[in-house]
């Protein structure tokens, strides 16, 4: 058995806002409920299907290639929702695709004794392992179409951006390095910057200021390498320190609430705070994920303040080695 998807090398930012938004009912709705209809007679194959294999020994190959159609269908389907392609899939279980694909080759025979062992424990020996496996792979699979969603988004430029930059950096006497002059390591370990906000997730401590603690360090480590890194690094260091102390603050006043036994009378205060620190978490969590990004391509991001502060230190008019065409990179505007 073998399932491919093609990768595309480029993806349309249209299509994939229009599905995020959208795709639950222009795709999920009519392929969902024609799936359900079909899948009633899918089942009946199966039932047959068994009886036909334990008898004879055999798998009808009209069975087959109608079971591995319907496969071929919902793997379509998936694979359009989760933005693995573009384009809209294809209806029934005899329609094609040319990124999607599921081949598996139809047992000339097949071993009746296993095919009653599956049906009968099938579940304990094939789908509680693989279902624990599957379990994990699906957490890390949604946290990867989550980075891989803003990844494709924020790639946008728009026309003229790279005349304007290059009437910045000449004004300003900054000429800052460009994707082509840092070295894949320097990206990596810039992007590694923005992951110690899942510092307490990894030590499994629920503390709001180990995320800090690991970013100052990451900061300190290299500070005086590569000015690239350092920027990145300290941008997420300074972006930290607000979200670390509400979210302590958080904890603080959750347990002194608890300690008190007064929670009836600071119940909606501490919730209103909640919910505020949830917002900041959330936005901070998205600006983070763009300059993660943004980082691994070897391009600077501004957060709003923090990014200044980290420019002025690692970057100034000194910096003004040499000039280049055309800049992908330029100095912070405003704040």
């Amino acid at each position: 058995m073998k399932l491919s998807i093609t990768h595309q090398e480029k993806y349309s930012r249209g299509e994939l806002i229009l599905r995020t938004l959208f795709g639950w009912i222009y795709i999920g709705i009519p392929h969902g409920f024609l799936l359900g209809i079909v899948g009633i007679w899918y089942c009946i194959i199966e039932f047959a299907k068994f009886w036909v294999a334990l008898f004879t020994g055999r798998f009808p190959e009209s069975m087959f290639k109608f079971q591995l159609g319907y496969q071929n269908w919902y793997l379509r389907v998936s694979a359009t929702l989760m933005n693995l392609v573009d384009g809209y899939p294809a209806f029934n279980p005899r329609g094609t695709s040319d990124t999607v694909k599921l081949e598996a080759a139809r047992p000339e025979k097949v071993n009746q004794g296993m095919v009653l062992v599956r049906v009968l424990f099938g579940w304990i020996y094939v789908g509680i392992p693989h279902g624990i496996c599957l379990y994990g792979r699906f957490i890390a699979t949604m946290v990867l179409a989550f980075l891989a969603w803003w990844a494709v988004l924020p790639a946008v430029q728009r026309q003229g951006v790279i005349g304007m930059a290059d009437r910045e950096q000449a004004a300003s006497g900054v000429v800052l390095p460009q994707p082509g002059d840092i070295s894949q390591r320097e990206k990596d370990d810039a992007m590694s910057s923005y992951l110690m906000m899942f510092a307490s997730w990894a030590v499994g401590l629920p503390l709001p200021l180990v995320n800090l603690v690991a970013s100052a360090v990451y900061y300190a480590v290299n500070r005086k390498s590569s000015k690239f890194v350092a920027f990145h690094a300290l941008q997420s260091f300074l972006s930290q320190v607000p979200v670390s102390l509400l979210n302590a603050g958080v904890l603080g006043w959750g347990i002194g609430l608890l300690v008190r036994g007064d929670a009836a009378n600071g119940l909606w205060p501490f919730l209103g705070y909640v919910f505020f620190a949830v917002a900041v978490n959330i936005l901070y969590l998205v600006f983070s994920i763009v300059a993660l990004v943004q980082a691994n391509k070897g391009r600077f991001y501004y957060l709003p303040f923090f990014g200044r502060l980290a420019f002025d230190r690692h970057y100034g008019p000194a910096s003004a080695e040499r000039k280049r065409p055309a800049w992908v990179n330029r100095p912070p505007e405003g704040i």
